[in-house]
């Protein structure tokens, strides 16, 4: 209890913090301490966190995320994000990041990458940024599958499916957009539409998901973020 997690390095219009129950809303200031346990609400804008040990993270409008204790036992993930709407750019200078969104388990290694949960599809993506970047079923994660420089894994309906999808090239100037958005250099979004551009002759771009906040009333508007605590494995 009371462990740092990392800081709120820095937010655009409105951000809130709250508390892991999460009920208790915090001032949100830069340089705001963040406790293991705690979420960040990010309704417009953007918001910057430092995680302990220099890792990066910006977070898009209408995106809620949770900072956890990798090393905590009721975190057998080891998770060091609880992704539970929106998107987020992860990166890691050392070592491995994980993220976990209600049905994925994407690993980020000595680099970055772009993650997105959609409630609204129930859809987990992850996209390269440059780091050995791997998403997988959160409950069978036997197999996990890469995803590339500037290639996107999408995951959903775990019940039905165990495998996520095998990455493929999206539509570079989505990506870019999105991108932009959460601060990514030009030099990274051009390689990025390079790199797409030669390599989506084969297929069709995958599309990328939504993360547009839920309307009220609907089943995940009413979901609560519980629907995230760490659950044994199968």
């Amino acid at each position: 209890a009371g462990k740092n997690c990392g800081v709120l390095r820095a937010f655009e219009r409105e951000a809130q913090v709250f508390d892991s129950s999460p009920t208790r809303v915090d001032d949100s200031i830069c340089g705001t301490k963040l406790l293991c346990g705690d979420w960040i609400s990010v309704d417009r804008g953007k918001a910057t966190v430092e995680l302990e040990g220099g890792v990066g993270v910006s977070a898009g409008e209408n995106t809620f995320f949770q900072v956890l204790d990798p090393q905590s036992g009721e975190n057998p993930e080891a998770a060091h994000l609880a992704l539970y709407r929106g998107e987020l750019v992860v990166q890691a200078p050392k070592g491995e990041i994980r993220v976990v969104t209600p049905n994925a388990l994407g690993r980020i290694e000595k680099g970055g990458a772009y993650v997105l949960y959609s409630g609204a599809a129930e859809e987990s993506q992850i996209v390269g940024l440059g780091a050995e970047t791997t998403l997988e079923n959160r409950f069978f994660g036997d197999r996990k599958m890469k995803a590339g420089f500037a290639q996107v894994v999408t995951f959903s309906n775990p019940v039905e499916r165990l495998l996520p999808d095998s990455a493929r090239y999206p539509n570079a100037r989505e990506l870019n957009d999105r991108l932009a958005r959460l601060g990514i250099s030009p030099a990274v979004r051009d390689s990025i539409e390079k790199t797409v551009k030669s390599g989506i002759r084969t297929k069709m771009p995958v599309t990328l998901a939504t993360a547009a906040r839920p309307a009220e009333g609907s089943a995940e508007f009413r979901r609560s973020p519980a629907s995230l605590a760490p659950r044994p494995t199968p």
